[in-house]
């Protein structure tokens, strides 16, 4: 599979499409591209005790953390099997704020196409 993760992004961009829909359907908005409107996809690696997770993440258009409504929503997107893909919930992060640089609430996942993760 891919190590870089932009052509990972393009080749993998239909289940991204379809999550961000899911979430909009919902009235949560994610941030998009301003030219093409495809979600604005970043790289996220989750830990846990066992292992190390490369997966993506999407930011939340706003800089309001999601309610607990909206987490429980999200939470029961996963696992969303879209065609040959399969993405599974990592985490969710609140707003963050570290000197002058800010990150708005974010929603990780990671994204297997037949079984085999996506990121190497």
């Amino acid at each position: 599979m891919h190590t870089d993760f932009r052509q990972a992004v393009l080749e993998n961009i239909k289940p991204i499409q379809y999550l961000s829909n899911l979430l909009w359907s919902n009235g949560i908005g994610i941030k998009t591209e301003s030219s093409t409107g495809i979600p604005k996809v970043n790289s996220s690696v989750f830990h846990s005790e066992n292992e190390t997770i490369r997966g993506f993440h999407l930011h939340r258009i706003s800089d309001s953390n999601f309610s607990n409504r909206e987490k429980e929503v999200i939470k029961k997107l996963f696992p969303l099997i879209v065609d040959e893909w399969r993405l599974d919930f990592l985490g969710i992060s609140d707003y963050d704020e570290i000197d002058d640089r800010t990150w708005n609430p974010m929603i990780s996942f990671s994204i297997k196409k037949n079984g085999i993760s996506v990121l190497k």
